[in-house]
C-alpha cells in the first residue's frame, strides 16, 4: 500500500484520542476507575491497562507492552507492521485516501516536420483555401 504524507497525517488525526475504540476491537476491556484493564496477549496476566484520558497503554506484568496512541497499540499489542496499522486505522475511521500516483509513461514526442513537409502542407492549405 502507498500512503502520501497527507494520507498519514489524516489517518493519525482521525485516530487521535481513539485508543479505547481500537483497543476494544481486540481486547475484552473491564472498567477499573477511570482506566480499563484487560488480559495481556503477550504474558497472559490481567495487568494490561488502557488509559483513554492519557491515550496510553501498558502491561504492568511483562513490561513489553507499552506506548501511546492507537497506532502504537496496533503495532505493539497486535504485532502489525506500520503500513498494516495505518491501513487498519484508515478503514476503521473511514479516512479517504489520495489516489496513488500513476507511473509516468514515456510518450513519444511528435516528430518535427522537415522544411519540405512544412512547405508542402502550407501549399496544400493555400490551394485548398482558393
Amino acid at each position: 500500500m502507498y500512503y502520501t504524507e497527507d494520507d498519514i497525517r489524516r489517518i493519525k488525526d482521525a485516530a487521535d484520542g481513539r485508543l479505547l475504540d481500537v483497543a476494544d476491537d481486540f481486547l475484552t476491556l473491564t472498567k477499573s476507575g477511570k482506566d480499563y484493564v484487560a488480559i495481556c496477549p503477550k504474558c497472559g496476566a490481567k495487568k494490561l491497562s488502557v488509559s483513554p484520558s492519557k491515550e496510553i497503554f501498558k502491561c504492568w506484568s511483562c513490561q513489553n507492552i507499552q506506548g501511546k496512541g492507537a497506532l502504537a497499540f496496533l503495532m505493539k499489542v497486535e504485532g502489525k507492521e506500520y503500513l498494516q496499522a495505518l491501513e487498519y486505522l484508515a478503514q476503521k475511521f473511514n479516512v479517504l485516501l489520495d489516489e496513488k500516483p500513476q507511473k509516468k509513461s514515456k510518450q513519444a514526442k511528435p516528430k518535427k516536420k522537415s522544411k519540405e513537409a512544412k512547405w508542402f502542407s502550407e501549399e496544400v492549405f493555400q490551394t485548398a483555401k482558393e
